[in-house]
């Protein structure tokens, strides 16, 4: 059995793909790949998160204003869910623009960084 947690999507896909058509089960933690092919997921509905977050800075706003995301690594499943799912939720409101996504790589000093940039 594979136990994985991959940092970035698209760098073990082949690899799994591989140990599951060998018969080996192979339990994704956290993070998802590009594969479809893996036998559990165990984590958190991503997707979900960021549309309640855009519906939290929606509330917040009153639907009105102009938003900078910063994210995590570009590359990994949680910020690439977590972002769909909140630009989904705030384009819903036509007064609510997203002016930019910056990268933070999951840092807090590199968030600070972004944030003073703006």
């Amino acid at each position: 059995m594979l136990i994985v947690s991959p940092n970035q999507m698209h760098t073990i896909t082949a690899a799994i793909d591989r140990a599951t058509h060998k018969g080996i089960p192979v339990i994704l933690f956290d993070r998802k790949t590009d594969s479809r092919d893996y036998t559990a997921f165990i984590g958190a509905d991503n997707h979900k998160i960021g549309r309640m977050m855009g519906e939290y800075v929606a509330e917040a706003l009153h639907g009105k204003g102009n938003i900078v995301e910063i994210e995590g690594l570009l590359s990994s499943s949680p910020t690439i869910e977590r972002h769909k799912g909140f630009v989904e939720a705030i384009s819903k409101y036509p007064g609510l623009k997203l002016i930019d996504s910056e990268s933070a790589g999951w840092k807090q000093d590199s968030a600070r960084s972004v944030s003073y940039s703006w």
